[in-house]
């Protein structure tokens, strides 16, 4: 009974029901300064119910992702997401990740900015990343490699991020969340939906990958990765 509680509190997390009617898109308020330089982007990763947490990433292999930003001098401005799909390092067309932008990947009025990823299996075949925002959601499927579905991972580790210390006191299963500065007005590698590397030491490998500092469009001919999905930030 309580593993089937757990069951359920991780897929509610991952289906959420469709939102109601969204509100009007916030527009970049009239004489607003010039965009800044930098923004701070926070990831917190996964569940901090440690039970849930491994549930999600060991059982039913869900990721999850949390992002925030905030800055004040952003409000209205987009934290603009598109994606590209690379197979055998044949790059499709990069898309938009929505056609809403103006309305799911706006700061508020305040300048804040949250997100929520998941990233799943769904059949033998089918891959799914969900992507929930405050006024609304969008997914996205792809056909997995065959007979690796179950091995790919949503990762953000391409960029330096530095862990924030916890407050108050540790928490067995506590997650941490780490923060990057990205600069806005360009367009940057974000998030990677990945297969690992499989190295000649017979090892799989997810990190290396991300922290080699090779172009994502070189990682075919570099690691002989067949299939990822790179997601692509600009702040603008």
């Amino acid at each position: 009974m309580r593993l089937q509680l757990l069951v359920f509190l991780a897929l509610t997390a991952l289906a959420s029901p469709a939102f109601g009617q969204a509100p009007a898109p916030t527009p970049t308020p009239a004489g607003a300064g010039a965009l800044p330089d930098s923004v701070t982007v926070s990831i917190h990763v996964g569940s901090d119910n440690p039970e849930i947490h491994q549930l999600m990433m060991r059982v039913l292999h869900i990721d999850k992702l949390h992002v925030e930003a905030h800055d004040p001098r952003l409000a209205g401005r987009l934290f603009h997401l598109t994606y590209q799909e690379f197979r055998a390092g044949v790059p499709t067309a990069e898309k938009e990740l929505t056609s809403s932008a103006a309305r799911l990947m706006s700061f508020d009025k305040q300048g804040n900015f949250s997100m929520d990823a998941f990233a799943r299996q769904v059949t033998e075949t089918t891959l799914e990343n969900q992507f929930h925002f405050a006024a609304g959601f969008n997914i996205k499927t792809f056909t997995a490699q065959p007979g690796l579905g179950g091995r790919y991972s949503l990762r953000n580790d391409l960029w330096p991020y530095k862990r924030l210390p916890t407050l108050g006191p540790a928490v067995p299963g506590r997650q941490s969340t780490a923060t990057h500065t990205f600069p806005t007005g360009r367009k940057l590698p974000f998030l990677v939906y990945m297969l690992p590397y499989e190295a000649p030491d017979g090892f799989s490998y997810y990190c290396d990958v991300a922290h080699s500092k090779v172009p994502t469009g070189e990682w075919f001919a570099r690691f002989h990765i067949p299939h990822f999905v790179v997601y692509y930030l600009r702040v603008e």
